[in-house]
């Protein structure tokens, strides 16, 4: 009996191994949320970004409608149109690219 009470008085804390096994496998769960976030991030964005273009062809649609031609420049739709910061990629901020001969907008950075 005097053995397994010693036994039992021995044996507290971890073991190198163990808290070795333990920091593995919380970075392991830190790396995929990580992951996970980076791309619902990218994904957010990419959504963003989509909206954005719709909205702004709908205002050059608009614009096209109300002057029979269509706006020189983005920055012509604006404030009437199109408000915010709406006319820049959230991705990269740069400015969306437009064709003022057809009205066609679209992004260099997600190819839409």
């Amino acid at each position: 009996m005097f053995r397994v009470a010693r036994l039992l008085q021995d044996e507290r804390g971890f073991t190198l191994m163990e808290l070795t096994f333990v920091i593995i496998i919380l970075a392991i769960l830190v790396l995929l949320v990580i992951g996970t976030y980076e791309a619902s991030t990218t994904l957010a964005e990419k959504v963003t970004c989509e909206s954005n273009l719709r909205s702004i062809r709908a205002a050059v649609a608009m614009y096209h409608s109300s002057n029979d031609s269509y706006p020189d420049a983005l920055d012509d739709l604006s404030p009437s149109y199109v408000t915010g910061r709406g006319l820049r990629c959230p991705t990269t901020e740069a400015p969306y690219s437009y064709d003022a001969s057809t009205g066609r907008v679209t992004c260099s950075v997600h190819n839409f």
